[in-house]
């Protein structure tokens, strides 16, 4: 969506014109991208080409490059031609400065001629063009000053399908973890882990059944049912669980991969020391909202095969 803007809003970069002169884009704003031999990038900007261009518009200044008739400049209303019947006898390609009176304002006695009332009262909210008010730019509907972002692009996408009462998204970017882990808890949730089933549905493995017993792997069975995850979360160690649920279930998450490909495993004890050690080390440097009292900084008794050391490196 970003190159498309920037490809109908940056038209003197280099990259635009090589484009447009490989593609033979002559118009600013084509009905349709033509994706006959072309490369993955312009065939995946012909698919949302229809979606990017019913949300940009051109934001009148001087009046000299946006066409009256052709081109968006009535924000959420399209090309003024699509309002206008087929046989109107009228320049099409016209510019929006010759739409004006000799006094600068906007001739709507022609717009009257061709155009319902609800559209000139639209045109009289748009200050007409003047040639000190700067050049014509392209703007994007969604944001509130026509500057085209991704957040404004993802909230218009997803309106009709987001649920705010989802909280449980604000809970997992507000873990008090690394990013890393973040990341992790946002993939469990969307079902996005690789497991041994997903390997062996992209046809990259051929066991698609858990390595401690015979099951089909699902994302919830890795983390929470498989044996060797129980044996994690049955241990206690008076240890603070809500700063290292996140920590200890990556872990586990890596001890799987490890045993699965470098034949290497760790005890359940193994794997929540090194959580709490990352634990300690994070709170540490970065900083922790929660009571550090209540033993977040509480150190594991460890045997003599452990040897903790502190460092700031």
């Amino acid at each position: 969506m970003k190159i498309g803007f920037n490809l109908t809003s940056k038209s003197n970069a280099l990259w635009v014109r090589i484009l447009r002169a490989k593609y033979g884009w002559k118009d600013q704003f084509p009905d349709s991208i033509n994706r006959s031999q072309c490369s993955h990038l312009w065939r995946a900007l012909s698919k949302i080409w229809p979606l990017l261009r019913e949300n940009i518009a051109w934001s009148i200044g001087d009046g000299t490059s946006a066409r009256c008739w052709k081109d968006p400049c009535i924000l959420g209303m399209g090309p003024l031609i699509s309002k206008i019947p087929p046989s109107a006898n009228l320049d099409l390609d016209c510019c929006v400065k010759e739409m004006v009176n000799s006094d600068g304002s906007w001739n709507l006695d022609l717009f009257r001629a061709w155009v319902s009332e609800d559209i000139i009262n639209r045109i009289i909210s748009i200050p007409p063009p003047h040639p000190d008010s700067g050049s014509d730019r392209i703007i994007w509907s969604q944001s509130t000053f026509g500057v085209f972002s991704v957040r404004s692009t993802y909230w218009y996408l997803k309106e009709n399908s987001w649920n705010s009462q989802e909280v449980y998204w604000k809970i997992v970017w507000k873990y008090p973890g690394p990013q890393r882990v973040r990341v992790f808890i946002c993939l469990t949730f969307k079902q996005k882990l690789i497991t041994n089933s997903e390997r062996a549905r992209r046809g990259i493995s051929h066991c698609s059944s858990c390595l401690f017993v015979v099951m089909i792997l699902k994302t919830w069975y890795v983390l929470r049912d498989c044996p060797s995850a129980q044996d994690v979360w049955r241990l206690d160690y008076g240890l603070m669980w809500s700063c290292l649920f996140g920590l200890v279930a990556w872990r586990i998450w890596k001890n799987r991969n490890l045993f699965i490909f470098q034949h290497i495993s760790w005890s359940a004890s193994e794997v929540v020391k090194v959580s709490s050690c990352w634990n300690r080390h994070y709170t540490y440097h970065v900083g922790d909202h929660f009571n550090n009292k209540q033993g977040s900084y509480l150190m594991v008794n460890s045997d003599e095969n452990w040897v903790f050391l502190f460092t700031d490196g």
